[in-house]
């Protein structure tokens, strides 16, 4: 089954549990990644609409959808079409309650961007010069904790007309993550997304901004979370 067959029954029924599916998802890094983005959504969709409800809120999103006039009306409306329209109701609540935090769009692209250029950053599978990436980042007032042994591509590069870093990191079954930085650029809070099917993420930390791009399909929460806890800012920096 290809990919967007298999998106156009995730989104008819994201909980189903047909066969055709589970084999999909099962053989295919991608058609697994939806699948869990799918569920995710549901699972928040659903959270979403299990909030606590006090006594007259409903009346008072009505009014705020609708106007007090027509707001009256739907009171009045038989019970079937009462429930019809607080239903559509819900659905704009919903939309607003996932609204969350603005997505810096200009940063997305600039990392989006760069990422499609990746210059030979895939060809190696050896770890790069420790001492060298661990310079280059000081250099830039980044402080890496870890160990850099699964860091395959290493370079300082332009990323939005700004200066940033760019790495690989090859993990033991040879999947390969991109790592994009612009140290000092802020970030209010982390966002998934994905690009041409594979799945992204834009990561805050106390150094700067960071985008992973999982490109065999990979789960990002390992390294982004092993970042988040490792990259810290230097009390102070020179430029790259």
């Amino acid at each position: 089954m290809d990919l967007n067959e298999f998106n156009r029954r995730l989104n008819e029924e994201p909980r189903s549990d047909d066969p055709e599916l589970k084999q999909a998802r099962n053989e295919s890094l991608q058609h697994a990644a939806a699948y869990r983005d799918a569920q995710q959504f549901e699972d928040k969709l659903e959270q979403a609409l299990r909030l606590p409800v006090e006594d007259g809120l409903a009346d008072s999103i009505l009014e705020h959808c609708l106007g007090k006039e027509s707001a009256a009306q739907q009171r009045r409306l038989p019970a079937w079409l009462g429930i019809a329209a607080s239903i559509a109701v819900a659905a704009v609540v919903a939309v607003v309650l996932f609204r969350g935090e603005p997505v810096n769009a200009e940063l997305r692209d600039a990392f989006v961007e760069h990422v499609q250029h990746p210059e030979g950053a895939f060809k190696s599978n050896q770890p790069v010069d420790s001492g060298r990436f661990l310079a280059t980042l000081a250099s830039a007032g980044v402080e890496f904790a870890g160990s850099p042994n699964d860091v395959t591509y290493f370079y300082p590069c332009d990323i939005g007309g700004k200066r940033g870093l760019h790495w690989v990191v090859t993990d033991d079954q040879g999947q390969k993550t991109t790592v994009l930085m612009i140290p000092g650029q802020e970030l209010a809070s982390a966002h998934d997304f994905r690009f041409e099917q594979v799945p992204a993420r834009m990561l805050p930390t106390s150094a700067g901004a960071m985008a992973l791009f999982g490109h065999q399909g990979q789960d990002l929460d390992e390294l982004a979370s092993r970042y988040s806890q490792s990259i810290t800012a230097l009390p102070t920096s020179a430029g790259i």
